[in-house]
């Protein structure tokens, strides 16, 4: 192994809930060559499932970089402080809970529902408030004036924009970025190749050897990239791994 293909899902490898067909043939090749493919999200195992169903990878970075898993193995994770989600409660603030086992909310709020239909995946599920007492390892944070959002009074945790109405959570430190630098402790000479497409992905794209974007990334993002590939549904991310990696040569 002397590749690690990172991949963030939601605008990279898959558009509106479709991975073009090039995208899977690629990864396989990849994983036949015996380098490694993690999938590399927002999203909490429990998410996962739909995606494990069209394509086979060696592991993911989920939650931001909260929770690292590499050929079923936990490598890493990093929870959140219990006590400032449950501020964050306590403020009024409409929050989903993301760990291991579930995408979960504890309320009820019609901003669940528009965020999930903004990402095109399943609205969290109502679990009993006891909840807060499990390791949460990254928080979907809602608000409709996220333009003046008091990230000021969370010093734990980072914050960041994904959508208009909200944002991503992490614990303070916690990105792909050091999801990145988790990896090389164990995988130290590896090449790391990642794939992005929003604000969420910078610190993985700063941190990775190289770094591929979509054309619909933010311009702040494509300034860190190495290349910039075509649409993911015109083939993009089999083209960048093909034309400007030179991977098949």
């Amino acid at each position: 192994m002397n590749n690690i293909f990172l991949f963030d899902i939601d605008g990279t490898l898959s558009i509106n809930g479709i991975i073009p067909e090039s995208a899977k043939e690629i990864i396989k090749k990849i994983r036949e060559k015996g380098d490694l493919v993690l999938l590399s999200t927002g999203r909490c195992k429990f998410q996962l499932k739909p995606i494990e169903e069209v394509i086979t990878t060696d592991g993911a970075i989920m939650n931001n970089g909260g929770y690292i898993v590499v050929k079923d193995k936990v490598i890493a994770k990093h929870p959140i402080s219990k006590d400032a989600i449950k501020r964050l409660f306590d403020m009024g603030f409409k929050t989903t809970l993301l760990n291991e086992k579930y995408y979960a909310r504890i309320d009820c709020d019609k901003i669940y529902k528009e965020f999930s239909d903004y990402f095109k995946v399943p609205e969290a599920t109502l679990y009993p408030k006891d909840i807060l007492e499990d390791d949460i390892y990254s928080l979907g944070v809602y608000s409709y004036h996220a333009d003046t959002f008091p990230k000021e009074l969370f010093p734990e945790i980072d914050f960041v924009r994904v959508a208009p109405l909200g944002f991503d959570a992490i614990a303070h430190g916690i990105s792909k970025g050091s999801a990145v630098l988790d990896l090389r402790k164990i995988y130290k000479d590896a090449r790391i190749i990642a794939f992005g497409d929003n604000y969420n992905d910078l610190e993985m794209l700063k941190e990775a050897d190289i770094s591929i974007v979509v054309p619909t990334a933010p311009k702040e993002v494509q300034e860190v990239a190495s290349f910039v590939t075509k649409n993911p549904l015109e083939d993009g991310i089999a083209y960048a791994i093909k034309e400007f990696l030179k991977y098949e040569d």
